[in-house]
């Protein structure tokens, strides 16, 4: 309002953010992902084909799906945990982005003879220390969803993959029992990274 009296105003439409109220599970119904995005699809994917992922709270939870080559029966799961592409192991497989500071190497199991590993290579080589903790992963292990699908969904403890930085990046190579490659996700191109996911900042917001 100004000194004569006049009046004037501006009406700005505003859109709220969606709050996620999701609790997930690791039981192996995987209806409590229903509310979150695909993070990344490999349509043409040897056997993995999509990541979801969600890390609120204390552990971060993943679901996998693919078709029923995946069995995850030995994987190498590489963790980049401090959401900095440069440091950890250097990977030509995946050579837009990959940093793994974390490898869990075994079968995709809870209470599993899987291990993680620390890298320890500063020139971004193949070097790890043991850490053990296998029995810190959870896992629905592999389930049939239907005639063409298979699912997974495991979560690790924050706890496990020291200071997170505000992301974590995910690539796996899947094995078979016999040590015999299956395939890996994200596909091995000359233009691959790893699958990352931008952490919710607890701290301030709850929406995602």
């Amino acid at each position: 309002m100004n000194e004569s009296g006049q009046e004037a105003y501006v009406t700005k439409t505003i859109t709220a953010p969606v709050v996620l109220n999701v609790d997930i599970q690791i039981d192996g119904n995987f209806d409590d992902w229903g509310d979150i995005d695909y993070l990344y699809e490999e349509a043409d994917g040897v056997s993995v084909k999509k990541i979801k992922i969600w890390g609120k709270g204390d552990n971060i939870s993943v679901y996998l799906e693919g078709n029923t080559t995946m069995q995850m029966e030995l994987v190498d799961m590489f963790i980049n945990s401090d959401g900095n592409s440069s440091t950890g192991l250097l990977s030509w497989q995946w050579p837009n982005g990959s940093g793994a500071d974390y490898l869990f190497e075994g079968p995709l199991l809870s209470n599993s003879w899987g291990a993680f590993y620390q890298h320890a290579d500063p020139n971004g080589g193949w070097a790890w220390n043991w850490l053990g903790g296998g029995d810190k992963m959870t896992s629905s292990g592999v389930v049939s969803v239907d005639a063409q699908t298979n699912a997974i969904e495991f979560s690790i403890p924050k706890t496990q993959l020291g200071s997170l930085g505000s992301s974590i990046g995910f690539a796996f190579s899947e094995l078979t029992s016999g040590w015999a490659a299956v395939g890996n996700f994200p596909k091995v191109t000359a233009t691959s990274s790893f699958v990352t996911y931008e952490l919710p900042n607890e701290a301030f917001s709850l929406c995602e």
